[in-house]
């Protein structure tokens, strides 16, 4: 991965040369605590230019030894999984911003959590474990942990998607009223205003038919 030149720091290009913004950005709207780490997962692939920093069993290990994860010995099977895993946790966070209740994918996160199972840490901090300590399996239970975790302590919800069909970039709203939606207002949400602004015009301006 590589900064893009011409694009600002929060930019950099795939294997591929295909532009991604970094996982983290918007900082904004970054979610809190372990959260964050699984936004920046799922923020591993741009829709629309078709950037994937999974895209290879290369590129998948690169990502998770830069994410400070060990990632062991991986095979294409390995990176099918995370990128299953990806696509479950991008729907929900869609359902989670009002387009649908996500039960198709808590049934598709239910049957790989049976083949990565985790276990509850009790104590002072009480957390999930993976029950692997290695490799993708480890790293996918931790991933599943997280979301057990938020799903207890509420903050599940405010992990959401922006609408923008090209887009779907991971946000976590901060917002009093949880009424934030877009990735960046100035990005998804005015080209999406600027498209339904065109639509109106050009509908008021159409000559009527005779």
């Amino acid at each position: 991965m590589t900064a893009q030149p011409g694009r600002p720091i929060e930019w950099i290009t795939d294997r591929r040369g295909r532009w991604i913004p970094r996982a983290w950005w918007p900082e904004s709207r970054a979610a809190p605590g372990h959260l964050e780490e699984l936004r920046q997962f799922v923020n591993t692939v741009n829709l629309h230019s078709g950037a994937d920093l999974l895209g290879s069993v290369a590129e998948a290990k690169a990502w998770l030894r830069e994410s400070g994860h060990a990632p062991g010995s991986m095979t294409s099977t390995d990176v099918g999984e995370l990128t299953e895993l990806r696509s479950i946790l991008r729907c929900l966070a869609i359902a989670n911003g009002g387009s649908g209740d996500g039960a198709a994918q808590w049934h598709d996160l239910q049957q790989i959590a049976a083949r990565h199972p985790v276990t509850a840490v009790f104590g002072v901090d009480s957390m999930f474990r993976p029950v692997s300590q290695r490799g993708v399996d480890a790293f996918i239970t931790a991933i599943l942990g997280i979301v057990a975790r938020a799903r207890i302590d509420g903050t599940w919800t405010m992990l959401k998607a922006c609408p923008e069909q090209s887009c779907h970039w991971l946000i976590y709203d901060r917002t009093k009223n949880h009424s934030a939606t877009w990735c960046s207002s100035g990005g998804c949400g005015g080209r999406v205003r600027a498209r339904n602004y065109r639509s109106r015009h050009s509908s008021s301006t159409a000559p009527l038919a005779l």
